[in-house]
């Protein structure tokens, strides 16, 4: 859990930031077809960016998510 607040507490500094699926993938130590698996079954939301609209994470939602997940809350496995 302390490392799901220290991740989370980077999170709160910019909550507006966008995060790239890299950076996802990273705080939650999982491969980055996970999170667009997580993605598609509706836990995450992203925005496209660019020519080749690349996925983007508002951080507050990745802070949520990593909150409800330390909780137990999310089947996020």
């Amino acid at each position: 859990m302390c490392v799901v607040l220290l991740r989370s507490s980077l999170l709160t500094e910019r909550s507006d930031r966008l995060l790239g699926i890299r950076e996802v993938a990273d705080l939650f130590g999982v491969d980055i077809s996970t999170i667009r698996r997580w993605e598609h079954a509706g836990y995450l939301r992203s925005v496209r960016v660019g020519e080749r609209g690349h996925r983007r994470y508002h951080a507050a939602d990745i802070e949520h998510l990593l909150e409800r997940r330390a909780e137990g809350q999310e089947g996020t496995n």
